[in-house]
């Protein structure tokens, strides 16, 4: 059976959200995965950076999508110098392929094509610690010939006692994000990035992200009329073995106080019964410290997570942790 490869583009969200539907529970029944809908798809492939994510199709003689890998374009910052990264988000093949074809698919599929288009770019990939898999994409860096790093980095949920024991600033007020709120954010994040590897995207590219979510939902912290902090969250649909549920996930945080995350994450608390979502995910805060872990009322979730780096020419040093999102 022949394979063809070539780029993907938001035209194929239909095919590449069938795809993923059909192969990902089966891959992941246990864990759960998402619920793949097109708006998601959308939001994710889309926005100002559309044209620079990698999306690679894979078809066969009949032409029906059987495999597919994305990797999202972000331009990342570290000390002071900006990267373009790709994120590896989406890797499924369908399973009704032979054993063998799947194999040739998984072999193209596989490779790290972003860092063979700009000997400039960073790869990103996550996986959970002590799996098959991190092994592998270690073997796979060294054999290659690639600079590997990796930052260890935990996920957790909102304990909303523990959030609402927390003191509240009075100084500080909590308002709805606007559009002309960016360019100040993307200035935030990169002052408080430091020795992290940090998303720091266009303005254009954050009001996409942080609008243009299922269920969005964008707030600015203010203390004495001047932002102080801000998150985005969305609301994410997660089945497992069957059972599709709800749950808040805030995937860009920037305070620059323990009070502006208290007052953050109480004012998204009070949207959560709204969506139906179970909970409060914050997907990545590798990039706080225990006194904000505290203020947040956060809690680790009980899966470890690893981030390598990936590139052909090494960064002037390990980053000390990572502020971004995990896709």
């Amino acid at each position: 059976m022949a394979l063809t490869f070539s780029r993907l583009s938001l035209a194929d969200t239909p095919e590449i959200c069938d795809l993923l539907n059909r192969t990902w529970p089966a891959m992941y029944g246990k864990t759960g995965c998402p619920v793949f809908s097109q708006a998601t798809i959308g939001w994710l492939y889309g926005g100002p950076d559309a044209g620079q994510h990698f999306i690679l199709g894979c078809r066969d003689e009949s032409g029906e999508l059987v495999g597919v890998k994305s990797a999202l374009f972000r331009r990342m910052s570290f000390q002071g110098q900006f990267h373009p990264a790709f994120i590896a988000t989406h890797l499924a093949i369908s399973n009704k392929l032979p054993l063998g074809v799947r194999v040739a698919a998984a072999a193209e599929l596989g490779k790290v094509h972003t860092l063979e288009m700009d000997a400039k770019n960073i790869g990103l990939a996550f996986f959970e610690s002590g799996k098959v898999s991190a092994r592998n994409s270690r073997r796979l860096a060294e054999k290659s010939g690639l600079y590997l790093a990796e930052i260890e980095f935990q996920q957790f949920v909102v304990n909303r006692r523990r959030l609402m024991a927390q003191p509240q600033d009075g100084q500080i007020s909590v308002r709805p994000m606007q559009r002309d709120d960016a360019e100040a954010l993307v200035d935030l994040r990169a002052g408080h990035a430091e020795d992290c590897l940090a998303w720091t995207p266009s303005p254009a590219a954050l009001w996409h992200h942080v609008s243009a979510a299922p269920g969005a939902v964008a707030l600015v912290a203010e203390t004495e009329g001047k932002i102080s902090g801000a998150i985005g969250a969305y609301v994410l649909e997660w089945r497992r073995e069957e059972v599709v549920s709800k749950m808040v996930v805030c995937d860009w945080i920037t305070a620059a106080s323990t009070g502006d995350l208290t007052a953050l994450l109480r004012a998204v608390d009070g949207l959560v019964e709204g969506t139906g979502a179970r909970g409060i995910v914050v997907e990545n805060a590798s990039g706080l410290d225990e006194s904000f872990v505290t203020a947040g009322g956060l809690l680790k979730s009980p899966r470890s997570m690893i981030m390598a780096i990936r590139s052909k020419t090494s960064l002037p040093k390990t980053p000390s942790a990572y502020l971004g999102d995990i896709k």
